[in-house]
C-alpha cells in the first residue's frame, strides 16, 4: 500500500536517501543523536558505541579508543589513562605501574 505520511527515522537510525523505505541502524563505533538523520557520525575518539546508538560512552580508565571504535582496548602493561575517555594511554612515571587495570 502506498505511504500515507512520511516519519522521521528516530535516534540510532538513519535514512540513507529521500527513497528509503526503512530506517537503518547506526553501525558500531557511530552514532545517531536526532530524529530524522540521513547518515551517521563516527564515535569521537577516546568513546565507543553498539549498534543503533544515539550516544557515545565515554571509556573507562585504564582504557582507549580510536575515533568510530565499537569497543575500548586495554592500555599494555606499564601504561595507563588518568581520566575516562582517553585516546590513548601513557607510560607510568618512574618508580610507579600501572595496578588494577584491564
Amino acid at each position: 500500500s502506498a505511504a500515507s505520511e512520511c516519519v522521521d527515522c528516530p535516534a540510532g537510525t538513519f535514512a540513507a536517501s529521500s527513497t528509503s523505505t526503512s530506517c537503518a541502524l547506526a553501525n558500531a563505533g557511530n552514532f545517531v543523536a536526532d530524529e530524522g538523520a540521513f547518515g551517521e557520525v563516527p564515535c569521537p575518539a577516546g568513546t565507543f558505541s553498539g549498534a543503533a546508538a544515539s550516544e557515545c560512552l565515554p571509556c573507562e580508565k585504564g582504557t582507549f579508543s580510536n575515533r568510530g571504535s565499537a569497543t575500548c582496548a586495554s592500555c599494555e602493561a606499564g601504561k595507563t589513562t588518568t581520566v575516562e575517555g582517553a585516546n590513548a594511554c601513557r607510560d607510568c612515571s618512574s618508580g610507579r605501574i600501572a595496578a588494577g587495570v584491564g
